[in-house]
């Protein structure tokens, strides 16, 4: 061990005092440090619950009251005269004003109710001073509503919510509302929405903002805070590429450049085993992408927070299983978002060593790992949109074991555990071509 640990340092020396090594090491920081800074968002910022128009409110008022006029339901004069009012007082739709008169407007009178002008005009009141606590009191008590409405209004009450508000949690109670009174209407919800309920009233128990989950399935339903550190820490995994790029010319170097420059026979004088050489020199290059790795992580992780003004909010990673929740931290889900992107990275430079060893020469190493970085992910992509089955089978087809485990393979039918099998056969057959080429070749 300890003459296998001097071999690694030997090869940290030879890398790291080329002057050409120092300036391709300090490009590439300045390039991620360029590109990050380039890429980060103006803002951090919410989406806002949708308001419609006034005029698209309008032309939905007036398809009701023409409904009204034609079918002339008991009180259907008062009912127009209550859409007028919305109007009258310019309520954009989904607020809880609108809502308020439609609760009367889609009240079914028979001819023997009494027209509630009394709750009419308590209702009317409660729009004037803005005074949602008290309508909701009002409807809970006098009025019938649906099992969704309902929990809105004690959820709202009981949290002090205001249904208007921009915040998250609001657009949260509006899925969870309509989640309920699909319930209500159909009886038996479908799983997709019972596990929807379940993360979502998770999250407002738990007062979670932001499901990093989302984000990687591109689900922005109730990611309203986009522009926050943990987001943006994961978009900035791309940049591992450059660190891949950096590290192809190292491994494509290794071993070639010991031929060209002859180097090689004082390395084999040593009374060493020419596969603990060899091993050295990949061992040493995988552990300065590590190191390199983790430095960008770092970097990334430093300026999503210096430019997130939402870093009071709570966030985890959500997921839900048969209505079961799971939990972990925001921190290990962008960890592990930056390991599982890495592995294209192990893949490419073990190609690149391979290439290094077999072909004696670095230029051709590292032309040809490029071209197999930049078009592999392209190939695999246009086999499996025209249909080409057996694209399953290369490698660029199985390194995004993320998608794949979230059920969004390339090909159909494509498991973590077969992508994982031609991973490490791809990497066993690399791995043995570059041990038996420097073992059997000449110096």
């Amino acid at each position: 061990m300890h003459k296998f640990m001097a071999l690694m340092k030997n090869e940290y020396i030879k890398i790291l005092k080329k002057t050409s090594s120092k300036v391709f090491l300090i490009l590439m920081f300045l390039g991620v440090l360029f590109i990050a800074l380039e890429a980060m968002p103006s803002r951090s910022y919410e989406i806002a619950p949708v308001k419609n128009s006034t005029s698209t409110t309008v032309n939905r008022h007036l398809d009701l009251r023409n409904k009204l006029e034609n079918e002339k339901p008991p009180y259907y004069q008062e009912k127009i005269d209550l859409l007028k009012d919305i109007s009258l007082y310019n309520l954009y739709e989904g607020t809880w004003q609108e809502q308020a008169i439609l609760n009367i407007v889609n009240t079914d009178f028979s001819a023997d109710d009494d027209f509630p002008v009394d709750m009419v005009k308590k209702i009317k009141e409660f729009i004037t001073t803005d005074d949602w606590q008290g309508y909701f009191q009002l409807a809970l008590k006098e009025q019938k509503l649906s099992a969704g409405i309902k929990w809105k209004y004690k959820f709202c009450i009981d949290k002090s919510i205001p249904p208007d508000d921009t915040s998250w949690r609001v657009n949260i109670i509006n899925n969870v509302q309509r989640v309920l009174d699909s319930s209500e209407k159909n009886n038996e919800l479908p799983s997709v929405q019972k596990d929807n309920l379940a993360l979502w009233t998770y999250q407002l128990e738990n007062d979670i903002a932001i499901n990093l989950s989302d984000y990687r399935t591109g689900n922005y339903l109730t990611s309203f805070y986009r522009g926050n550190r943990w987001s943006m820490w994961i978009g900035y995994s791309f940049l591992i590429h450059a660190v891949t790029i950096l590290l192809i010319i190292f491994a494509g170097s290794s071993v070639a450049n010991e031929y060209s420059q002859g180097t090689i026979k004082f390395l084999l004088v040593n009374p060493v085993k020419r596969w603990k050489i060899l091993l050295s020199k990949y061992c040493t290059i995988i552990s300065i992408g590590v190191f390199l790795t983790a430095i960008v992580f770092f970097i990334c992780g430093i300026i999503a927070s210096i430019c997130d003004s939402n870093g009071a909010l709570k966030a985890a990673s959500l997921t839900v299983k048969d209505a079961q929740v799971h939990q972990s931290s925001a921190f290990f889900f962008v960890l592990k978002t930056w390991a599982l992107n890495s592995l294209t990275m192990l893949v490419v430079v073990t190609f690149t060593f391979t290439l290094s060893s077999f072909t004696r020469r670095s230029a051709a190493a590292i032309t040809l790992s490029l071209v197999f970085l930049l078009l592999g992910a392209s190939l695999s992509a246009f086999l499996a949109a025209t249909g080409s089955d057996w694209g399953r089978f290369l490698l660029f087809s199985n390194l995004d074991i993320q998608s794949i485990a979230d059920g969004n393979p390339l090909f159909y039918g494509q498991t973590v555990g077969f992508a994982v099998f031609v991973i490490i056969e791809h990497m066993a057959v690399f791995l043995i071509t570059a041990f038996d080429a420097f073992n059997k070749k000449e110096v």
